[in-house]
């Protein structure tokens, strides 16, 4: 079971009001922190690569104090300084593959670190040819941080965390890793780029919620990289599936393509839900 928490009141909520009414909200303590041992998954942005009002996908994914963001493209570095402004708040990064919508704000965001005093190591996780590639942005921007950065291939990784880790590869255009995270009972998927494969349908059954890209409210076989709703609604297992990386200029149409589906709803950036 998963509750959805209208976290930011912005432009987005004309776009997920009419799916608020499905969902529980979270209870928040008098402190106003929220149970430490709820998974809490933080959109912080839901776009394609090239979407104008939509930041590119990225996502925190929170619990019992530690924070793992998922992916860091060019448009994502501002909502995460606003969202987690302490330096030392993230723990780890997982690069679900190496396209630019998911990897140039992380150097950016490294060095801000950096120079507001980090000082804890950094662990990503990504792909040696992603760790090649991170290293040689830094050098080339002339980014040295002041904290030390742990590299480990996500495949190796049996936890992060406080999350068991798996992953799975889906069909996109260069490897991409799906990942599963699993901690106190509560199951938790994130597609990244691609059409869904064997491997990943595996990795997506029974979890609570699933994150799935969805590029195309209409059928479209001939776009072999990228899932259409068709695609997305034909995954078995997961509890909920939450829509992101939308084609931009499709955001409206794949909203009124699932209005009343009990499983599907619209992820929008700032809207945070637990697990």
């Amino acid at each position: 079971m998963f509750s959805l928490t209208a976290a930011v009141i912005s432009k987005y909520v004309l776009e997920v009001e009419p799916f608020l009414c499905q969902y529980e909200f979270a209870d928040r303590s008098e402190s106003g922190k929220l149970d430490d041992l709820a998974m809490r998954i933080t959109p912080l942005g839901v776009g394609d690569a090239f979407d104008p009002d939509q930041s590119n996908s990225s996502s925190l994914v929170e619990q019992e104090g530690f924070t793992l963001l998922i992916d860091c493209g060019h448009s994502v570095v501002a909502p995460l300084w606003r969202a987690r402004p302490d330096p030392e708040a993230i723990d780890a990064v997982f690069l679900t593959h190496l396209h630019s919508d998911h990897v140039v704000g992380l150097p950016s965001v490294m060095e801000r670190w950096s120079w507001e005093g980090r000082r804890k190591e950094l662990l990503v996780i990504t792909t040696a040819e992603g760790e090649r590639q991170l290293n040689h942005l830094c050098t080339m921007l002339d980014i040295a941080p002041r904290y030390g950065v742990r590299f480990a291939c996500g495949g190796s990784l049996s936890s992060v965390g406080p999350f068991a880790l798996r992953t799975a590869t889906t069909q996109h255009t260069i490897p991409n890793h799906a990942l599963r995270l699993e901690s106190r009972g509560r199951r938790f998927a994130y597609s990244g780029d691609g059409r869904p494969t064997p491997q990943s349908l595996a990795l997506y059954a029974d979890t609570d919620l699933l994150m799935h890209e969805c590029w195309e409210p209409d059928p479209a076989p001939d776009i072999s990289f990228h899932a259409d709703l068709d695609t997305v609604r034909a995954i078995a297992g997961p509890g909920r599936i939450g829509l992101y990386h939308i084609r931009s200029g499709r955001r409206p149409a794949m909203i009124a393509a699932v209005a009343g589906d009990p499983r599907l709803f619209i992820a929008a950036a700032g809207a945070a839900f637990d697990v």
